[in-house]
């Protein structure tokens, strides 16, 4: 798959709340991926663990894709998530970019850059 391909798949997933499959189709075994400078250590299965945990620690209302901007080898998706924690049961939304480094064939990195809800 091309850089554009790959980005065009992930959007497509995450506007249809397939989260853990991108990170499973996309993803190379190896992947790294940070969260505001937080690395979460353990390649694909530790992020598609990751991601388990977050979907069913919160209601996912949506995420809208604002702007995919892509180059040979890497991506940027912004993005703006509609969630409602369980611990907190209070509804709030944020926005974000995500930076996605691909090689080939599979995202091999990415960085997501946000800032946390308030409470």
């Amino acid at each position: 798959m091309t850089t554009r391909e790959i980005a065009d798949r992930l959007v497509a997933l995450c506007r249809g709340g397939k989260y853990r499959d991108a990170i499973t189709e996309l993803y190379s075994t190896d992947a790294t991926q940070q969260e505001n400078g937080q690395t979460i250590p353990g390649g694909r299965d530790a992020l598609v663990a990751a991601c388990k945990g977050w979907e069913e620690s919160r209601i996912v209302h949506g995420t809208e894709v604002l702007a995919v901007h892509v180059a040979p080898d890497s991506f940027v998706v912004e993005m703006r998530h509609d969630v409602t924690p369980h611990a907190m049961k209070q509804r709030n939304q944020w926005s974000e970019a995500a930076v996605y480094r691909v090689r080939g064939g599979k995202i091999v990195d990415a960085r997501f850059y946000y800032r946390p809800p308030e409470g």
